[in-house]
C-alpha cells in the first residue's frame, strides 16, 4: 500500500509541472460580437507579444487584431469578435518560450473555444489596460433594444490612496450603479484618478443579465513624476493594414509612426514578424529621434509570389526602454486580382488628431502628406501658391506684338495712299 502511494506521488510529481506549466483561463463559449478575453499565466522565458498570438477557425487562420498586456506576471489577451461567424475556433500562442519543470519549452499553447449563434448585449474596448492617468472604456450596445450596464469597481492589489471616480455623460457614477445605452449606441465610461499616490490594479466589472466583463486596469503611479508632461506614448496611424494584390506583383503603402505623448522618443527600431519578412521590406528600420507632436513616414514595400496565400503578421516599433507600438498587416495574394485604382488606404484618425493641417486650394504642403480620415493632411506647413510671372510675360509679349503689327499696318496703308496721290498729281500736270 505504501509502495503504491509512493508510485502515485512520483507520477504526480512528474506530470504536475507539465499540467501547470502554462494555464489559459478563458470561457469555452463566446457570443457573437463579444469581446474575447483570456488570462495566461506561466513562467515564460521570453515575453508574450502580439507576434505570438494567432486565431484559427478549424485549421484555417483567421484575421484578428489581439492586444496583450502583462499585469502582475500574468498576460491578458483581448480581441473583438464583432465580425466573426458562429463556429469552432482556437487561440494559439506560438513560438513563446516557457519553463516546464526544469526544461525550456517552445511548444504552441492552444485553447479551443466556440462562437455561438447568440448575440452579446454589448462589447468593451479595451479589454485590459495599463495607464499612468485618467482613462476610459468604450461600450457599444449590440442588440436592438435598450440595455442597462451595471458598473462595479474593486481593488485587486496595491494601494487604495486617493479617489477613483467613474463618469458617464459628464456625471459621476458610483460603483454599484448602472448606465443605460440605446440600441447601437457607443459611449465612453470615463475613470478619473484623484490624488492617487500608489500603483494599484483595479477590477472593473461591467455586466447585464446576458453579458459580463472583468476589465483589469493596472494604474501606475510614478512618485517622481510631478505631472503628465513627461508621459511617453506613440502609435501607428494605421492600426491595421489589409492588402490584397495579384500574384507576382509589387506594391507600396505609407504608414506614419506618431508621437502622441508629451516627451521626445529616441532610438526606435522597426521590424516585421518573421512570417512577413519574405514579402515585406521597410524603407527605414531605425528612427534616432521622434519629437513630441511629430510623426515619421515609413514606406512599406510588398512583394507577392506565384502562390495564392494569406499571410498575417505585425509591424513592430520598439524604443530602447522597451515600449512597443504595433500595426497588424494582413496580406492576401490572389490569382487574376485586379486592383481598384480609386481605393486609397486611409488613416483611422482625423487630420486634427494627427496634429496636421488641411491646406486650402490656393496652398500647398511643404512636407509629405497622407490620407487622413477627413481628407489629405499636411504634416508640415501650408504655403500659399504663388502665381508665376511666365504667364504675365507671355501676355504682355502678345499685346506688344499686336500693337507693332497694327502700327505697321496703318503706316503701310497711309504710305501707300500718299504715294498713289503723288503719282496722280504728277500725271495731271503733264497733261
Amino acid at each position: 500500500m505504501i509502495k503504491r502511494g509512493m508510485v502515485i506521488f512520483a507520477v504526480l510529481f512528474l506530470i504536475l509541472p507539465t499540467i501547470l506549466a502554462v494555464e489559459v483561463d478563458m470561457k469555452a463559449e463566446f457570443m457573437q460580437g463579444e469581446t474575447f478575453m483570456a488570462r495566461v499565466s506561466g513562467n515564460f522565458v521570453e515575453p508574450v507579444l502580439k507576434d505570438n498570438i494567432f486565431f484559427y477557425r478549424g485549421h484555417v487562420r483567421v484575421p484578428m487584431n489581439p492586444d496583450v498586456l502583462k499585469i502582475n506576471d500574468e498576460y491578458y489577451i483581448y480581441a473583438q469578435l464583432l465580425d466573426k461567424e458562429p463556429n469552432n475556433y482556437s487561440i494559439s500562442i506560438e513560438n513563446a518560450k516557457y519553463m516546464k519543470g526544469t526544461q525550456i519549452i517552445a511548444e504552441n499553447i492552444v485553447k479551443n473555444f466556440t462562437i455561438t449563434n447568440k448575440t452579446a448585449d454589448f462589447n468593451v474596448n479595451p479589454g485590459s489596460l495599463i495607464t499612468h492617468g485618467d482613462f476610459s472604456i468604450t461600450v457599444q450596445n449590440l442588440v436592438d433594444s435598450k440595455i442597462t450596464i451595471n458598473v462595479n469597481t474593486e481593488t485587486v492589489s496595491g494601494g487604495n490612496s486617493g479617489v477613483f471616480e467613474s463618469l458617464f455623460g459628464g456625471e459621476t457614477i458610483q460603483s454599484g450603479t448602472s448606465v443605460t445605452l440605446k440600441s447601437g449606441e457607443i459611449e465612453k465610461i470615463d475613470f478619473q484618478l484623484i490624488n492617487m499616490t500608489e500603483s494599484t490594479v483595479k477590477s472593473i466589472k461591467l455586466s447585464t443579465g446576458n453579458t459580463a466583463y472583468d476589465v483589469q486596469a493596472y494604474i501606475l503611479i510614478n512618485k517622481t513624476q510631478k505631472n503628465k508632461g513627461d508621459e511617453e506614448d506613440y502609435e501607428f496611424d494605421l492600426p491595421e493594414l489589409y492588402i490584397s494584390m495579384p500574384m507576382n506583383s509589387e506594391g507600396v503603402q505609407t504608414i506614419y509612426l506618431v508621437n502622441t505623448g508629451d516627451a521626445d522618443l529616441e532610438n526606435i527600431t522597426l521590424s516585421v514578424s518573421e512570417q512577413l519578412e519574405p514579402y515585406v521590406e521597410l524603407s527605414i528600420d531605425e528612427i534616432d529621434l521622434l519629437e513630441k507632436d511629430s510623426s515619421t513616414a515609413i514606406e512599406i514595400y510588398f512583394f507577392s509570389d506565384s502562390d495564392e496565400r494569406i499571410i498575417e503578421g505585425q509591424l513592430k516599433a520598439k524604443t530602447s526602454e522597451g515600449m512597443y507600438a504595433y500595426s497588424s498587416i494582413f496580406l492576401d495574394f490572389l490569382e487574376d486580382y485586379i486592383p481598384e485604382d480609386d481605393v486609397i488606404v486611409k488613416s483611422s484618425k482625423t487630420c486634427l488628431e494627427m496634429k496636421g493641417k488641411m491646406c486650402s486650394d490656393n496652398e500647398k504642403c511643404n512636407e509629405e502628406t497622407y490620407n487622413a480620415k477627413d481628407g489629405v493632411c499636411c504634416l508640415g506647413g501650408c504655403e500659399e501658391i504663388k502665381t508665376g510671372s511666365t504667364g504675365k510675360i507671355i501676355g504682355w509679349t502678345i499685346i506688344i506684338v499686336i500693337i507693332i503689327l497694327l502700327l505697321w499696318f496703318f503706316k503701310s496703308k497711309y504710305t501707300g495712299a500718299r504715294r498713289t496721290n503723288n503719282l496722280l498729281n504728277l500725271l495731271s500736270k503733264r497733261r
